[in-house]
């Protein structure tokens, strides 16, 4: 089996180089970077995941907490997976309601597992930043994804998003576009505003409460407003229920209603007709995250550990939130 010795002597570089370039942590030119890797990978070389646990006083783990295992999620999390296991990280996950996000216990079993760093999926209407604190201040850095944090994160840009999709039903002379989602999905409506504010017309949304069902939904849309063009969905699971209760009134997609969702989950491209969505960027956040806790940004994160937690709206954290644009997907329903 290969050692970094053999690496750094068919390299010529030295041992401690090769760590840093194989593990993401510290400087090393890009040529010289590039180069060890591509040795590595050509010598089958296999970190010892143990004996760098001892070395480094901390495992080679990377732990996700999820509320769930949404399909999204898993795209996340297998993005991340991918990026960090050439460097030798491997990467678990820990599920926990989100009312367990922040408690004493949660945090206590993070730190017990010595992690190299941790990501937090949430929802963007919880702030994790309860969670979040105690890890950094444990040396552990965190990186929440798609949720609220007074420290650095990573989110999906969903008003650009949602205003590219409004602006392609504009184009395609939709007159009455409605927004059907919950009222508090403020990122999505900002988006829906910003597109219609850009031709001079009014932001309509129609909240249906609680009760999904197709045929609720259908029918309060067209009780509602009759004559609703086009609709923005606020997610894949809401469109693809509304176009069920179209289909059983007669009113046909996108001939009489376009229809657009927010997702791109995997039912959404084999609906009939299939379903025009706001791709969420899965593999793109989990890159993302890989870069901020194992490559070339983790030293401004580490920069954070051990220091005073900073204000609820993270105005004393010096470090951009990631910002991760979407994809319009554009198929039969718009």
């Amino acid at each position: 089996m290969a050692t970094l010795k053999d690496i750094a002597g068919e390299v010529g570089v030295s041992i401690r180089t090769v760590t840093r370039a194989l593990s993401g942590n510290g400087y090393v030119r890009e040529d010289i970077r590039d180069r060890i890797r591509e040795v590595a990978g050509r010598l089958g070389y296999r970190p010892d995941p143990l004996a760098q646990s001892l070395r480094l006083g901390r495992s080679r783990q990377l732990v996700v907490v999820s509320h769930s295992v949404d399909e999204l999620h898993m795209a996340k999390i297998a993005s991340l997976e991918q990026r960090v296991r050439p460097a030798g990280f491997a990467v678990s996950v820990l599920m926990a309601r989100a009312s367990e996000l922040g408690t004493d216990s949660l945090v206590d079993e993070l730190r017990s597992r010595r992690p190299a760093g941790v990501a937090v999926i949430a929802t963007l209407e919880i702030d994790v930043t309860p969670l979040v604190a105690p890890l950094y201040a444990a040396g552990i850095p965190c990186v929440p994804i798609d949720s609220r944090s007074a420290y650095p994160s990573v989110v999906i840009d969903r008003p650009a998003g949602v205003a590219e999709a409004v602006e392609h039903l504009v184009s395609r002379g939709r007159r009455r576009i409605v927004y059907v989602g919950p009222s508090g999905s403020t990122s999505r409506t900002r988006g829906v505003r910003q597109a219609l504010e850009r031709h001079g017309r009014e932001t309509v949304t129609f909240d249906p409460g609680p009760d999904l069902r197709r045929d609720r939904l259908a029918s309060g849309l067209l009780e509602r407003h009759p004559d609703v063009d086009a609709v923005q969905a606020f997610s894949d699971e809401w469109a693809l229920e509304l176009l069920a209760g179209l289909h059983a009134r007669g009113v046909r997609v996108p001939d009489y209603v376009a229809l657009v969702g927010f997702d791109d989950r995997w039912a959404a491209a084999h609906s009939w007709p299939s379903l025009t969505t706001v791709a969420q960027p899965g593999e793109r956040i989990g890159a993302a995250v890989a870069e901020l806790l194992v490559g070339e940004d983790r030293p401004r994160l580490e920069a954070l550990c051990g220091a005073p937690a900073p204000d609820g709206d993270g105005s004393s954290v010096d470090e951009p939130t990631r910002s991760i644009p979407t994809e319009l997907v554009v198929r039969g329903s718009a």
